[in-house]
């Protein structure tokens, strides 16, 4: 008896079962979210850098040499959009000083990128960068 409560169950369960498979995301689209580019085939080609100034004011205690992370956001042309600093530095006195901060931004939206291409189209894609200081 309990073989056939167990059977009829089973029959009852995959009767009721949708069968369909779920589709797939459709692909990143112009003009569509920004991509990591961990995700994203092939990593962005910068084509031009533009190194950053140490301001006149800051302060002397701080390495040059010390790099500070940026994230970034490259358009669909490979111009950089966004920036915005990322909270792990070797030196907190760099994450802390805003005219740094300010001056690693600003060269960095001077960067060109070759634009990012998922199923031969162009995307935005958000990346991490490291920047770092000529010397004094």
């Amino acid at each position: 008896m309990l073989v056939v409560v167990l059977l009829s169950l089973i029959v009852v369960f995959f009767s009721s079962c949708d069968r369909t498979v779920p589709e797939l995301p459709a692909p990143a689209t112009p003009g569509g979210p920004a991509m990591r580019i961990g995700s994203v085939p092939g990593n962005a080609k910068l084509i031009k850098r533009v190194r950053p100034k140490l301001p006149a004011g800051a302060p002397k205690l701080v390495d040059p040499h010390v790099p500070l992370l940026l994230q970034i956001k490259i358009d669909e042309s490979g111009n950089v959009t966004e920036v915005r600093p990322v909270s792990v530095a070797a030196d907190v006195r760099i994450q802390r000083d805003p005219t740094l901060i300010k001056a690693a931004e600003d060269a960095v939206k001077q960067w060109k990128y070759e634009p990012t291409l998922l199923n031969g189209q162009p995307i935005a894609v958000i990346s991490t960068v490291t920047v770092t200081f000529p010397d004094r």
